[in-house]
């Protein structure tokens, strides 16, 4: 299917965004909150699937999770009209499961059950691979969106970066994560940890430049862990396609802000 990419009066840009998002094998793991058990896993797939249809649909679902998101109607049509959404899926390896997509033009895709598929592949956590493939990604839908809407696209690329663990390559993902610095098309991070993740891994991905920012669970943290991720990135999203500029709210329930060290 060939994509027709409009350009609006008002904006003539895209804001592109993209999950990346954590499968490890760590990501199962049952997790006991204030009594009640769960994995990120499963939370993680409710959520996706409830922010597409919201995304397609710009209204709840039946889904528990679906009914927390919502904007309204001016904000739904701001987010149809420059919102470009991309999911990105890591372990040990990495898959795109969701290619660079206008909003608008979103067809129906079971997110959750393509998270859970790869999952099952994977055996333990690379951040150099995700950032290598990343760094790609972005080339490549960098030089589509310039020709399709014949200008630079507006705000830097945003990335919700969203992980639960330590990486397996130590510190040499930071090579392969430089490299996103040096293009023109350089994207603002928010680095989202929980879990095992720790606070001086999410400080280096969080980036100080294009409206970057980092999180880490707080201790208070309860069930609606992921749910409040989920939040935060719809909020961003409505927020960012009201501006110029990739916009972020203040801070996550059951969060705690780490100041990005990023480039």
């Amino acid at each position: 299917m060939t994509i027709e990419y409009r350009e609006f009066p008002w904006f003539g840009e895209a804001f592109p965004f993209y999950l990346v998002i954590d499968v490890s094998p760590s990501m199962a793991d049952t997790l006991d909150v204030n009594g009640e058990t769960y994995t990120a896993l499963s939370e993680v797939k409710e959520w996706c699937n409830a922010l597409m249809i919201l995304l397609r649909e710009g209204r709840y679902s039946d889904s528990s999770a679906a009914q927390e998101l919502g904007f309204d109607m001016e904000d739904y049509q701001l987010v149809q009209d420059r919102a470009h959404i991309g999911i990105i899926a890591f372990g040990d390896s990495v898959e795109t499961i969701l290619e660079l997509t206008p909003v608008s033009e979103l067809m129906h895709i079971d997110v959750g059950d393509c998270l859970q598929r790869f999952h099952v592949k994977q055996r333990s956590t690379s951040y150099g691979r995700v950032f290598h493939h990343l760094h790609k990604v972005l080339e490549t839908d960098d030089a589509q969106l310039m020709r399709r809407y014949q200008k630079k696209v507006g705000p830097s690329p945003a990335v919700f970066f969203i992980t639960d663990g330590r990486p397996m390559d130590s510190e040499r993902w930071q090579e392969p994560y430089g490299h996103l610095a040096v293009p023109s098309f350089s994207p603002g991070i928010v680095a989202l940890g929980f879990g095992k993740a720790e606070r001086s891994t999410i400080a280096k991905i969080a980036t100080v430049s294009h409206g970057g920012a980092g999180f880490i669970q707080g201790s208070g943290s309860g069930h609606s862990l992921i749910g409040s991720i989920f939040m935060y990135v719809i909020n961003s999203v409505t927020l960012s396609s009201r501006n110029s500029a990739f916009s972020t709210p203040g801070s996550i329930p059951g969060f705690e802000y780490v100041p990005p060290q990023g480039y």
